[in-house]
């Protein structure tokens, strides 16, 4: 009887550590709260961000590393994601969607990620959604010639109202499948705000 006891016990304290450390279906890592005009997100305590408001395009820009929206400008995404994580939420209103390249999700994600490239695996392609946007998520490993491997994880939904929200993780080789698991956990916890009336 005592030995039971004390399996239980040890069964308890496993269960209890697998859920501290994201067994149980829960954060990778400590997270914080983005609330921005428009939507919030749960991203990495020890991560920064940036965003901004421009043109009505809504962006949030999430890295290891302090990056401002200046550095956007001539931004080599992969190049920067060789070194540190990076995620970038952007929303585009209707009028804007068709200019940026997002009217059709499938072409628009068929341009960021050639399926039928070798150098690429995708490891999940899926009807997703965004909050209440319904949309298309890739996620793929990579070579990129001058980079090395990469991790991504792309979500593009559309509102019923046609303006786009696009959720983009890169990350470094090094630690792609960690950071991988966070952009995921990125994107469960997005929520549009709603609109004060």
């Amino acid at each position: 009887m005592r030995r039971s006891y004390f399996l239980i016990a040890a069964l308890v304290v496993v269960v209890g550590l697998l859920a501290a450390c994201g067994g149980g279906g829960g954060a990778p890592v400590p997270m914080q709260t983005f609330e921005g005009s428009t939507f919030t997100i749960e991203y990495p305590k020890d991560w920064k961000q940036n965003s901004m408001d421009f043109l009505g395009i809504t962006m949030a820009l999430f890295s290891a590393r302090q990056l401002s929206m200046e550095d956007l400008q001539g931004m080599d995404f992969e190049t920067m994601a060789a070194e540190d994580p990076i995620a970038i939420v952007m929303l585009v209103p209707a009028e804007m969607a068709g200019d940026m390249g997002f009217e059709d999700i499938d072409q628009a994600l068929g341009e960021v990620v050639p399926g039928q490239d070798e150098n690429v695996e995708i490891i999940k392609q899926e009807d997703t959604s965004l909050g209440d946007a319904k949309g298309k998520l890739v996620i793929a490993k990579g070579d990129i010639p001058d980079v090395g491997s990469v991790g991504l994880h792309l979500a593009i939904a559309k509102r019923d109202d046609n303006s786009v929200i696009v959720l983009m993780g890169v990350s470094p080789g090094k630690s792609q499948d960690q950071n991988l698991k966070i952009f995921e956990y990125m994107h469960k916890s997005f929520k549009f705000k709603k609109a004060e009336k």
